[in-house]
């Protein structure tokens, strides 16, 4: 009798990618219900820059009446500029007005912003909202600019898993983890894509290398547990078992 049945559970961090875009979500929430100061009055001399610097910080703290009003004197006397929109997407976000934010978000992006952030948090609340096909649509965006960074391509990877969009899944996390080969998160997100496009071959010696670095990842040792299943290899079925119960039992004690 097997530990587990022939389909994978998904890995944790699958699971922990949502929860850390609505934990994202729900702190802006907090800040908001924290506190909400009365806006202040407009600087005597304007600089753009350093007013939208102020009206982030003064978001992130909590004052949220003098974060908007320096946001949009911003935006007002530079609306074709994308830094206002955006710290308006975070404002709009702490109130929970999730429409608004990404309305905004997205004019920041249209106005050309080459802010990281501004697509992180994003593509964070497209995916608290399940919107995961504009979700990914942002990730691609920024990715296209920056192809090397390997942390949204992995996002958006596990994003593609959520969208049950295998292929394209393993691709991105493919790549995500040949640029970090040492990276175990990596490794048994790409696992799991390639058990889910049926590579049961590849997924074998990848968290066989896996279970070797550690052999207390209980994860990896499921997902083989399925790939002993479905190549019908008893010994490693076996082996697996054996393994899963010890490190059930361990968790136990």
């Amino acid at each position: 009798m097997t530990a587990n049945t022939s389909i994978a559970k998904a890995p944790a961090s699958i699971y922990a990618h949502r929860v850390r875009h609505l934990y994202i979500v729900a702190s802006l929430y907090f800040v908001s219900a924290c506190a909400h100061t009365a806006a202040s009055a407009p600087p005597a001399t304007f600089d753009y820059e350093n007013q939208v610097k102020g009206a982030r910080r003064a978001a992130e703290a909590g004052s949220i009446g003098r974060a908007r009003s320096a946001a949009e004197l911003a935006k007002s006397q530079s609306p074709e500029r994308p830094d206002a929109y955006a710290v308006l997407g975070y404002v709009a976000a702490t109130e929970n007005q999730l429409s608004q934010s990404t309305e905004l978000y997205e004019t920041a992006l249209r106005l050309g912003s080459r802010n990281r952030r501004d697509y992180a948090e994003l593509a964070s609340i497209y995916d608290v909202m399940k919107r995961y096909t504009d979700a990914c649509r942002i990730y691609e965006m920024w990715i296209k600019q920056q192809p090397t960074d390997h942390d949204m391509l992995h996002e958006l990877g596990l994003t593609q898993l959520l969208l049950r969009r295998f292929a394209d899944a393993k691709l991105s996390l493919e790549a995500a983890y040949r640029a970090q080969s040492n990276n175990n998160e990596y490794a048994r997100d790409l696992a799991y894509a390639l058990l889910q496009n049926k590579e049961n071959s590849a997924a074998r010696e990848l968290l066989e290398q896996l279970t070797a670095k550690d052999e207390n990842d209980l994860g990896a040792w499921r997902m083989l547990n399925v790939v002993g299943t479905r190549m019908g290899d008893t010994k490693l079925v076996e082996k697996t078992n054996t393994q899963i119960r010890l490190l059930n039992e361990k968790s136990h004690q």
